[in-house]
């Protein structure tokens, strides 16, 4: 542990210890430095071996932060945060839900009502295709607490715990980039300033349940996602599980032996399944799966390759999935066309998002990217070879030739630019795309309280339309 986190927390306890009052900014700058160094220790190492201590000191800066407002409260100090909000009559800041640009909805996709989950597993095997769910998200805390922009303040020590955002609409524009914030800056200037501002971030496909193991006792992992998938279509298309006997480890319920939470009993939420919390305490369970390039899935069953089922597909035998799950916390984004190696459930708890979905039977007509792209970072005007004149005139060096090498995977991302297509519908865009128009497809709205069942390998096409959105994916 750094030594400016153990003299944060030392400092703390003594200034609680000897009743000393340092200033409001004093302690926030305190508490600020200790969560820089703790996050980064999260979000960039994964805590490795340390995350049980990280979650003990976070804890303590919560009760600290807590007792030292209270102590305000009661007019031993200066006032507080709180009063000042009250005062200012933002006590109860509701995040917008404004919309704008809201499509028809021409190709609906099929609708069931709390299907049982033979019902699902059903669909799964002999429909195969994109699902709407309703009335199964009723019972998450969620779809009362999330709503609440104090709620979030308050689940991340007043704003000050940091989270991995994202700038500008879509990672296929050329100034999207990526940066790590305090949530109370991705709140204001992203979320209740965003409209306001014209700033798009987004805070997607975060394990942020993982970062902020509170935050899972609002939600809880569908029981469909226990549904045993149907047989792969092709021995390629290589997907993540464990073994029976590995799933063993996996905790069923979400509460944490290294963390005091607070919140609803875990126990009121339906689980079928089981769910690995500490599945990787050596390494970066925060890395959020690679984006936007096609990641390489790893195999937990080692050396399982999958057999034939005897119907052209390949069976897991003897498999569980592990169920990943990630947060997308955002304004008018756009999530470019692309598919998933996973299952998924996708859980709208604020704000509404249209999605366009195609199935993998049209991938050679939806334009795939290349497997062989440069890499974000890599010059595309860099010379091959090493030596050659570049346009400065000056000969390439070596590292340049190196960094032009540096290719990464965008095959599960499609050529077409299906934004564009919204916004205009009527040019012809065959021209640009053969075909694009006689591609078959289906869509939806999805609302607040509705989930969307997206079968692996589905194409899909992602438009926030409120001024904020929180979705939960569950990926299986």
């Amino acid at each position: 542990m750094h030594v400016s986190v153990r003299s944060v927390i030392e400092r703390s306890k003594q200034n609680l210890a000897d009743s000393i009052e340092p200033s409001a900014e004093g302690i926030d700058k305190l508490l600020s430095e200790a969560v820089v160094e703790l996050d980064d220790a999260l979000i960039v190492a994964g805590g490795r071996d340390r995350k049980h201590l990280i979650f003990q000191i976070l804890r303590y800066l919560e009760n600290f932060d807590r007792a030292y407002w209270l102590r305000s409260d009661e007019g031993e100090g200066p006032p507080t945060k709180k009063q000042r909000v009250e005062d200012e009559g933002q006590a109860s800041r509701t995040l917008p839900t404004t919309l704008s640009f809201v499509p028809n909805v021409a190709m609906p996709i099929m609708t069931l009502k709390a299907p049982s989950l033979n019902a699902f597993e059903k669909h799964m095997h002999d429909i195969r295709q994109p699902l709407i769910l309703t009335d199964v998200l009723d019972h998450w805390p969620a779809m009362t607490e999330w709503h609440n922009a104090e709620y979030w303040l308050s689940q991340t020590l007043g704003g000050r715990r940091l989270v991995p955002i994202e700038i500008g609409q879509s990672y296929n524009d050329d100034d999207w980039k990526q940066e790590i914030a305090p949530f109370g800056k991705f709140l204001d200037r992203y979320i209740m300033e965003g409209d306001a501002n014209g700033q798009v971030g987004y805070l997607a496909q975060h394990d942020l349940f993982e970062q902020m193991p509170d935050l899972r006792r609002y939600i809880a992992v569908p029981d469909y996602c226990y549904c045993e998938p149907p047989p792969r279509r092709d021995a390629t298309e290589v997907v993540p599980r464990r073994t029976a006997t590995e799933a063993t480890s996996i905790v069923v319920s979400c509460e944490r032996s290294d963390v005091d939470t607070k919140g609803p009993d875990s126990s009121e939420l339906s689980h079928l399944g089981e769910q690995d919390r500490d599945a990787d305490e050596g390494g970066s369970a925060l890395q959020s799966m690679p984006r936007p390039g096609n990641e390489e899935v790893i195999d937990l069953k080692e050396g399982h390759q999958g057999q034939e089922d005897g119907k052209g597909g390949v069976a897991d035998q003897d498999c569980v999935t592990e169920v990943h799950q990630n947060i997308w916390f955002g304004g008018r984004t756009v999530s470019p066309l692309h598919n998933d190696p996973y299952h998924n459930i996708l859980c709208q708890v604020h704000g509404t998002k249209y999605l366009r979905l195609y199935s993998p039977d049209h991938t050679q007509n939806l334009y795939p990217r290349s497997k062989v792209e440069p890499a974000p970072h890599v010059k595309r005007d860099t010379p091959l070879a090493e030596g050659e004149v570049g346009q400065n005139g000056n000969a390439v060096k070596a590292q340049e030739v190196e960094a032009k090498s540096q290719t990464i995977d965008m095959s599960n991302n499609s050529s077409v630019d299906v934004y564009a297509m919204e916004l205009s519908p009527h040019e012809d865009w065959n021209e640009k795309w053969p075909g694009i128009k006689d591609v078959p497809y289906v869509e939806c709205l999805l609302r607040e309280g509705e989930a969307l069942y997206i079968p692996r390998g589905w194409w899909h096409y992602v438009r926030g339309l409120s001024a904020c959105g929180i979705s939960v994916s569950f990926w299986w």
